[in-house]
């Protein structure tokens, strides 16, 4: 016990040293409230910095477009982005939209849903994206009734339709998706909308490996389409009514639903019929019977105005109609993955970022419907593509994507490393500390059951001696019988009991027979005693019947007589 106060003492002013140590360059290390002199006027906040930026815009519906500049100046919101464009995309769809086919939105229009670009600026809650890092951006669609998951609001500035046909954008870093490194900028712009359409409808359905799919449709989607279900491991095929360009010129298995051996080979076969038609109106009716019982009609991306299908045969074949979910962050980034690592590529026209460059292309896709224009901002696509070069020759390793690509990390290494920099020094302090601390402590647990052991010995040591003041000793008189040395007389031994075993084993079993046998003579003997009785009972009742017999004779003479 007077140890164990001692060690108590101890433990105490050790604790104490350590909170005397500590606590000085603890107060030191606090800052000090900023003291401001009576004289010193209170700094103002600084205004926010106006950003202008040029875009290619439509002031009333039609498809007059005109350069068009609108300004940036609230702060860059803690969870957003800001953009620096170096290609965009158009595609049917918003030249729907510049017409007014989709319905009424705020004007001026700035047309394009999808961009590529490097980061700007981040803000201040932005994670995993620095300045420097390569995205492709999803805007919305720019409707009234737009839903939150279709990509970045439009109608932020309250004042006109935000578009990607601009040269910087700020959206919510949701919708900036980190691309490989290998996956070139012209190939990427356009897959957020078409490929994660396509790429929902393949993963999310359950096709795997093996299963039937038909593609309707022309054009890049369709091409692209082609692409991502053979190389998911489906079998595909183009499928169409024999009209010339109606399938993309990849394709290699085409069916014709006019063609009486195609009916007679296809009917039913089909677990999909993916559905990309960049008509103005489609009749699903002759295709609906190549789809097999339970299957299901996947609409991807598709501008079609009017689709027209028959419920009976819906209802006969119990056939579904769906329309493609949206993708979350995670099954983005691996569509992007998937597409760097196979080499997608689709075709696409190009052309600068100037309004003439946007007129080529709506006349371009009033021409083709099912084409993706792209419009490429030559001096920031040069920039990144020179920087690009730069870093797949140094080997360099960014932020891993799904399919094994790399994704550019630009300043996010250097950062990083100086981040790492730092954090390790402080770490290396309180390793330090941690280090001595777990020193003092198997100290101290050491002593505690060093204490414990001896006062455990002398506990025992004291209930012995009691126990032998009370009792006695106990003292064993004489010697003690030798212990046998030989173990190989121990085996003898067993053996013959064993054998002794064995041979009363044998002998019981032969008594065991013997009373057997007595038992059975015993038997035998009752039942010939009592055959001998039946015999004598029989020659008694053979006796009474020659009696009988004479005493009839008798009584017959009688008669006669």
């Amino acid at each position: 016990m007077v140890r164990l106060a001692r060690f108590g003492v101890r433990r105490h002013l050790a604790l104490i040293a350590l909170l005397v140590a500590f606590v000085p360059s603890a107060v030191a290390a606090s800052p000090r409230p900023a003291v401001r002199s009576s004289g010193e006027k209170p700094r103002r906040a600084k205004a926010p910095k106006t950003t202008h930026v040029d875009a290619i815009a439509i002031q009333e519906h039609g498809l007059s477009l005109q350069p068009y500049t609108y300004e940036e100046s609230s702060p860059l919101p803690k969870d957003g982005v800001e953009v620096v464009v170096h290609a965009s995309c158009l595609n049917s769809g918003d030249l729907q939209q510049c017409r007014g086919d989709w319905g009424p939105c705020l004007m001026p229009l700035v047309p394009g849903r999808e961009a590529v670009g490097v980061v700007a600026k981040v803000g201040a809650s932005v994670k995993g994206l620095v300045p420097g890092d390569r995205v492709a951006v999803l805007m919305g669609t720019g409707l009234d009734s737009e839903a939150d998951d279709d990509g970045a609001d439009r109608s932020t500035l309250d004042t006109l339709t935000t578009g990607t046909a601009a040269r910087r954008l700020r959206v919510p870093a949701r919708w900036a998706f980190e691309l490989p490194l290998s996956l070139p900028s012209t190939e990427a712009v356009g897959l957020l909308g078409a490929g994660g359409a396509v790429w929902a409808q393949l993963t999310a359905r359950g096709l795997g490996k093996g299963s039937k799919v038909a593609v309707l449709g022309q054009g890049a989607t369709a091409t692209l389409a082609l692409q991502l279900a053979e190389a998911l491991g489906m079998e595909t095929y183009a499928i169409s009514d024999g009209a010339e360009g109606a399938v993309p010129s990849t394709a290699t298995e085409v069916v014709d639903v006019t063609s009486a051996d195609h009916q007679r080979l296809h009917t039913g076969s089909f677990d999909a019929l993916l559905v990309i038609s960049t008509s103005s109106s489609l009749d699903l009716g002759t295709y609906l019977p190549f789809v097999a019982r339970g299957g299901s009609v996947l609409v991807a991306n598709s501008p079609t105005g009017i689709l027209t299908l028959s419920p009976r045969i819906l209802q006969e074949r119990r056939l579904s109609v769906l329309a493609p979910p949206a993708l979350s962050r995670k099954a983005t980034l691996a569509m992007l993955g998937f597409c760097a690592a196979h080499d997608v590529e689709w075709p696409a026209t190009s052309g600068e970022f100037s309004v003439e460059g946007a007129a080529a292309a709506f006349a371009t896709l009033e021409d083709a419907p099912g084409a993706r224009a792209v419009l490429v901002e030559g001096a920031e696509h040069a920039k990144w593509r020179k920087r690009a070069k730069k870093l797949i020759a140094a080997g360099a390793k960014g932020k891993g994507a799904p399919g094994g690509a790399t994704v550019v990390g630009s300043a996010a290494a250097a950062a990083s490393a100086a981040s790492a920099a730092s954090i390790s020094s402080v770490f290396g302090v309180f390793s330090k500390v941690r280090e001595s601390t777990a020193q003092a402590a198997a100290a101290v647990t050491d002593s505690i059951q060093q204490t414990t052991r001896t006062l455990v010995e002398q506990v025992e040591k004291e209930v012995v001696e009691e126990e032998e003041m009370r009792h006695g000793a106990l003292q064993l008189g004489g010697e003690a019988a030798p212990a046998v040395e030989d173990g190989d007389d121990d085996d003898d031994d067993d053996d013959e009991e064993e054998e002794d075993d064995d041979d009363d084993e044998e002998a019981g079993d032969e008594d065991d027979e013997d009373d057997e046998d007595d038992e059975d003579d015993e038997d035998d003997a009752e039942d010939d005693a009592d055959d001998d009785e039946d015999d004598e009972e029989e020659d008694e009742e053979e006796e009474d019947d020659d009696d009988d017999d004479e005493e009839e004779e008798e009584d017959d003479d009688d008669d006669d007589e």
